[in-house]
């Protein structure tokens, strides 16, 4: 295969870039957004869940530098929100019990979210709603719901042209989110009754792609449910724990091992902290959203302390560890330098080879300054999901990953506070 060469200039970044939170000129929400949803680091949506005023969704192609709405529709509640690519994209609701007048829970559109329309052939038990959604690659998608139940897990594989239906009643009584590693594995959380004022957190998981589901671990409080999961890695991740207790610790769930074993871990000594959203930047350094407040660490869930950039925050979403957005009452962006990556001088211009590009079983990355300025490369897919992460300090480093299949790939290679530069990548 003939190489093809392909050369970035890398510049040194500024000194003094802060990696920080800021707030983009998303509408104000009466209460919260409840999800937002990326396809690349410009192109995203964001849903907004309504008290007393219309639903509606929002447009950004340009990083949330400006947002257009697409749709503003009376007393819907859009709760979740994905887009398998440019055109086709999916919303649950909470429909009945919160607003008997719409009795859909899940729309669908075809042209990027300018129209939307029922979709009216979801088999099964109707769970009353659809609190969470995973796009697994660009003709499937996966969603459940919904937090009281009744719990059910639903699965296109041809773009939202049919659909199965597993229930996982017996099992959970309300599902909230779910996470995929691939097609196959992946874990749902939620309650152990439907009536998730007095439940425990519990997370399945599954081998099969959703057809068939076994418990993976049940929290050892009362009184709180499984909310939001994060996974920064394979074998590391999170999952905030909603609490309805009046007062006492506040806690979380955590694995490190890709979700076979869970952990739970307190965040707070006392209070009545409502955790949402939970999301991490790499295995040690992550927020939990709420009612109230936001809380941050920096060692892995060990200690937590305030970081209160925008509330209620209910959904993060990253680009590996140098960007990243979040729901609340307006739209978050997080913007900062590589974490675990020192700050060093570079010369102004420095090229990098990529090649083969196509690539079917390897490709090389070659830098020529000095060894010892290091690199971080991050790989991600077609979603804007990281797939591969690597420190470039070597010469030349060649990567062989096995587990990615054909498709586009974008690449970042970041260096000192932040300075980085992406390409496409092609794997035939």
């Amino acid at each position: 295969m003939k190489a093809i060469q392909l050369f970035i200039l890398l510049c040194c970044a500024a000194p003094g870039i802060k990696a920080q939170w800021t707030t983009t000129p998303s509408p104000l929400s009466t209460y919260r957004h409840d999800d937002v949803y990326f396809l690349n680091p410009d192109t995203g949506w964001a849903v907004n869940y309504s008290l007393g005023n219309n639903g509606y969704v929002i447009k950004t192609v340009n990083g949330g530098a400006s947002w257009q709405k697409q749709v503003d529709s009376s007393g819907a509640k859009f709760r979740d929100i994905g887009f398998i690519d440019s055109l086709n994209g999916f919303i649950g609701t909470l429909e009945t019990g919160y607003d008997p007048g719409d009795t859909v829970i899940m729309y669908k559109t075809t042209d990027g979210g300018t129209t939307w329309s029922n979709v009216a052939n979801l088999p099964g038990p109707r769970p009353g709603g659809i609190c969470g959604m995973f796009v697994v690659n660009d003709s499937t998608l996966y969603a459940c719901g919904r937090y009281y139940g009744p719990a059910g897990f639903y699965k296109t594989t041809d773009k939202g042209i049919s659909w199965s239906y597993t229930s996982m009643t017996g099992l959970a009584g309300g599902i909230v989110d779910i996470h995929f590693f691939d097609k196959d594995t992946g874990i749902a959380v939620g309650g152990t009754i439907p009536n998730y004022l007095n439940a425990q957190g519990r997370i399945l998981k599954t081998v099969d792609g959703g057809n068939t589901w076994t418990i993976a671990h049940t929290s050892a409080h009362p009184q709180e449910i499984g909310w939001k999961i994060s996974f920064p890695s394979r074998n590391t991740g999170y999952v905030s724990l909603e609490s309805f207790r009046a007062s006492g610790p506040q806690y979380f769930l955590k694995t490190t091992d890709g979700g076979n074993t869970w952990q739970d871990m307190q965040f707070l000594a006392s209070g009545t902290f409502s955790a949402q959203g939970i999301g991490f930047l790499n295995d040690t350094i992550g927020w939990i959203g709420g009612s109230s407040f936001n809380y941050k660490t920096t060692n892995g869930g060990l200690t937590w302390s305030s970081d209160n950039f925008g509330t209620p925050v209910n959904r993060f979403r990253f680009f590996g560890d140098t960007l990243g957005y979040a729901a609340g009452r307006y739209i978050y962006k997080y913007n900062g330098g590589p974490i675990g990556i020192g700050s060093w001088e570079l010369p102004a211009e420095k090229p990098l080879l990529v090649y083969p590009n196509p690539f079917s079983e390897s490709v090389t990355i070659s830098k020529t300054w000095d060894l010892k300025l290091n690199a971080m490369l991050v790989l991600y897919d077609c979603f804007g999901r990281k797939v591969y992460a690597q420190k470039l300090n070597q010469e030349q480093t060649e990567i062989i990953e096995p587990r990615l299949e054909q498709g586009i790939y974008f690449y970042q290679v970041t260096v000192s506070d932040g300075k980085s530069r992406t390409g496409k990548l092609v794997c035939k």
